[in-house]
């Protein structure tokens, strides 16, 4: 993807490897806080693991995250091969599929699941109003959709 050399499959598989790492170790792969650093890293680096991670798990990540894309995980039989993986030995996937696990967290739907310090933000509400007594708004929406219609014509 950094290298704008398309999006494929192995593209989806290297996120997994990614968000997968950063879930177990709160960290993403290659992670500098200067990004044109960490695009480097990823590039050029090779990936290094914390000693506490499963050798089933630093294998895992050490396929999805091949640089190369050809011989990543996934990039002959696609997703098979991460589910067929060691580290995922022990997932039920049919019963995923069928729906028959059931979820570790089901959130209350009575009540926000989320901390109010979060949700609370100050937003500026315009009025229609205001936005259709706003010059520069008329002038622009009046070119923007001049050739525009949610009319079916009659040649269609």
């Amino acid at each position: 993807m950094l290298q704008q050399l398309g999006h494929t499959l192995t593209v989806d598989l290297y996120s997994l490897g990614a968000i997968l790492y950063e879930m177990l170790t709160g960290l993403p792969p290659y992670y500098s806080t200067n990004r044109t650093e960490m695009y480097e890293r990823i590039i050029y680096d090779s990936l290094s693991f914390p000693s506490n991670l499963s050798d089933d798990f630093v294998n895992l990540m050490s396929l999805l995250l091949i640089k190369d894309p050809k011989f990543r995980l996934g990039s002959r039989k696609g997703i098979s091969e991460v589910k067929e993986h060691s580290w995922c030995s022990d997932i039920a996937w049919e019963k995923y599929v069928k729906k028959e696990i059931p979820p570790p967290f089901v959130p209350d739907l009575t009540h926000s699941n989320f901390d109010p310090e979060n949700i609370s933000l100050s937003l500026n509400k315009i009025s229609s109003s205001e936005i259709n007594n706003d010059a520069s708004y008329s002038e622009n929406k009046n070119s923007i959709y001049e050739d525009f219609s949610y009319i079916k014509s009659d040649n269609t």
